[in-house]
Formats: C-alpha cells, sequence, structure tokens
C-alpha cells in the first residue's frame, strides 16, 4: 500500500529523474523552497548514480588522454 505522501515523493523523484527542472517539479508540488523539494522528495535514483560515476570515469578519462598529451609535447 502507498500513501498520498509517498506517491508525490515518487513523482518528484521520477520527474527529477527524467531530467525536468526541479523548479518545475518544486512548483508542481507547492512547496515554497526548492530544498524541501529537493532534500525530501526527490530521491536519487540507481541509474542516475550510476550514469554520473560513468560522467566521472569519462571525465577522468579525458583528462588524463590530455595529460599525456602534454606530457609527450613538452617531451619534444
Amino acid at each position: 500500500k502507498f500513501t498520498f505522501h509517498e506517491l508525490r515523493k515518487t513523482h518528484a523523484t521520477m520527474r527529477v529523474a527524467a531530467g525536468i527542472d526541479p523548479k518545475v517539479v518544486q512548483q508542481r508540488l507547492g512547496h515554497a523552497s526548492i530544498e524541501t523539494t529537493l532534500k525530501y522528495y526527490a530521491q536519487p535514483t540507481k541509474e542516475r548514480q550510476v550514469a554520473a560515476a560513468h560522467v566521472a570515469v569519462s571525465y577522468l578519462a579525458a583528462d588524463s588522454k590530455s595529460i599525456q598529451r602534454q606530457t609527450l609535447a613538452s617531451a619534444n
């Protein structure tokens, strides 16, 4: 069984995970503060956590290649 409050939290989480601007979600829920929406309603999803990790790995890999190129260029 779900409560109405749990459905609101699910709604917020799904919208933020789908890329909807959190300010729009805040307005839809009628919160006066974005902090309320993000702290208590929009929860991180496993998929978004994995996506964030992939972005970090991609950034580090690209940065690593850039450092290697700079090192090679300065050695020549």
